[in-house]
């Protein structure tokens, strides 16, 4: 079956059962939570020192 193949371990394809909505967005944002935390990302350096920019200049 085609839909076999599209499901790799870069982009795993899952199931998720979609008859009750809550249960549904459930599933759906543990996925999201199992996946980012796997991921573990992490915003880049600045590219300016932050502390050039006290608070109280950007008011």
């Amino acid at each position: 079956l085609a839909l076999n193949r599209c499901s790799t371990p870069e982009a795993p394809w899952y199931v998720v059962p979609a008859e009750k909505r809550w249960f549904r967005n459930l599933v759906v944002a543990r996925l999201l939570v199992d996946t980012l935390q796997a991921m573990n990302p992490q915003y880049p350096p600045p590219s300016f020192d932050p502390a050039d920019y006290p608070p109280a200049s950007l008011r």
